[in-house]
């Protein structure tokens, strides 16, 4: 044997061992990776299992029990109606059972699902079970699509309406011998879907027309103002989003899953079109509403912006305490949302705040202005008579002298700073050791000595001569009171 062929020898049996070890890690892995709860959060009377996507988005999974859910979708063939998925929340080795109810004028070519999880993506072929034609029991449900392929939720004010509408249904239905095809099937878990889990329907009739229905778990809804239209698979579950003042289309065949405790919302006056496949899958513990949408404001300061990005909903088109309805919103990056009180100055702080102020707003920071820093303001309070009484109400309108500075971090806030110009700073010198506004008594016998000193140095200037002026402070007592002579810092 020649050392060319032992070389092979060996390195083949290193490429086995190599591979044989990488399989067993694998599969170890596979067989036994944790799912990745973060934790279990309560709404309602559900627990829910939280994960993170591979996009580092929150994504909510029930813990427990099966998904039932009806699908909303514009009146073209096939078209998929109702389904289950049991359960829904699944580990490695689970028998995850699936049912699909498809309706179409004919019978089908192929019905399957797709499961993609952390590792991959699964097929299953779904069978036929039974097929029924169209009754009115069958649309029985909490929403209608009408002629013009737009969504309405069922309530006691357009129940008349709705009834036209479903005989209409009916009668189309018979005409075009529409049927409902059940089919079903099953998979064993095999990996974990803890980072992504879609289960995708997919539903061919015999002449290639295709519908497709995405059930995107792992991929939470966010719907942002004044966006008008769906461009994404997503699920809502255990929350509230929707639009404001717009009726909202599909960019394409995207579905929205409103998973146990997920509510859709858009505004009474308009309306959802299910177009280009686009559609609703609802489950029994989902909800569409027609109604208005509110970030929570728990300092009525009537600011705009809130300091959660968490909505909800209302009858109401407002305005109401504590809320601000999504469309009027500025923003949701209130750094400091609190119940205003004797000590809790939350109703003074949002972005873009441009006043400064002598105390902490509540929580030891000055940070007013929300920009994660503080801005420091120097106000000469002598040349503004008025400004000792402004500063207790926490105002600086009568500003003399403004400069920035982003590295003071507050460790001055509130305290006196006397900055004058040649003469007047030695002759401030007293005054100026940590000064505060709420040494009264102090402030007052300043004001006073600064008041004598100004008022001698105009009787020595007019009786005798400017020359002796310097003995009362030279010429920084001028009748142009000089800029800098008391300055106060306030932070934002």
């Amino acid at each position: 044997m020649t050392k060319k062929q032992i070389l092979s020898i060996v390195l083949a049996g290193i490429l086995v061992v190599v591979f044989g070890v990488w399989f067993y890690f694998e599969k170890k892995t596979e067989q036994s990776a944790p799912a990745s709860e973060e934790e279990i959060v309560t709404y309602g009377t559900t627990e829910f299992l939280t994960y993170t996507n591979a996009k580092g988005k929150r994504w909510l999974l029930p813990k427990a029990g099966k998904h039932s859910f009806y699908v909303a979708s514009e009146n073209k063939y096939p078209k998929f109606i109702k389904g289950v998925i049991d359960p829904l929340k699944v580990s490695i080795g689970d028998i995850q059972k699936m049912e699909i109810v498809v309706e179409n004028p004919g019978p089908l070519k192929n019905v399957w699902a797709e499961i993609e999880h952390d590792r991959g993506k699964d097929i299953v072929v779904l069978e036929l079970v039974s097929e029924n034609v169209v009754s009115q029991k069958d649309l029985n449900l909490p929403f209608i699509v009408d002629e013009n392929n737009h969504l309405l939720p069922v309530t006691s004010k357009n129940k008349s309406r709705i009834e036209k509408i479903v005989d209409n249904l009916i009668e189309r239905a018979k005409a075009q011998g529409i049927v409902q095809y059940t089919y079903r099937g099953e998979w064993k878990v095999h990996s974990t879907q803890t980072i992504t889990y879609h289960t995708t329907f997919i539903a061919q009739d015999k002449e290639g027309n295709i519908d497709k229905l995405v059930l995107a778990w792992s991929d939470p809804c966010s719907f942002e103002f004044p966006e008008n239209k769906i461009n994404r698979d997503c699920t809502l579950t255990a929350s509230v989003d929707g639009l404001e003042l717009t009726s909202i289309g599909f960019t394409g065949g995207y579905t929205v899953t409103l998973a146990s405790g997920g509510v859709f919302v858009w505004n009474p006056g308009y309306s959802i079109v299910l177009e280009k496949g686009g559609k609703f899958s609802i489950d029994s513990g989902g909800e569409l509403r027609q109604a208005y949408l509110y970030y929570n404001d728990a300092d009525p300061d009537g600011d705009l912006y809130s300091s959660t990005s968490t909505k909800s909903w209302s009858s109401s088109p407002g305005p109401i305490a504590g809320k601000i309805r999504v469309s009027s919103a500025l923003g949701t990056d209130d750094c400091y949302d609190a119940t205003p009180t004797s000590t809790t100055r939350a109703h003074l702080v949002y972005p873009g705040q441009t006043q400064h102020f002598s105390v902490p707003r509540g929580d030891g920071s000055f940070d007013y202005d929300c920009d994660g820093r503080y801005s420091v303001t120097y106000v000469d309070s002598l040349q503004n008579p008025s400004f000792f009484s402004d500063l207790v109400a926490g105002h600086n309108e009568r500003e003399c002298l403004v400069f920035d500075s982003s590295n003071d971090e507050g460790r001055n806030c509130g305290e006196l700073r006397f900055e004058g110009t040649d003469g007047c700073a030695s002759s401030y010198k007293f005054f100026n050791e940590g000064l505060k506004l709420s040494d009264s008594k102090k402030f007052e016998e300043f004001k006073f000595y600064s008041f004598l000193k100004n008022f001698l140095f105009k009787i020595s200037k007019a009786v005798t001569s400017v020359r002796w002026g310097w003995w009362f402070g030279g010429e920084c007592f001028t009748d142009a009171f000089p800029c800098r002579s008391e300055i106060y810092s306030l932070c934002r």
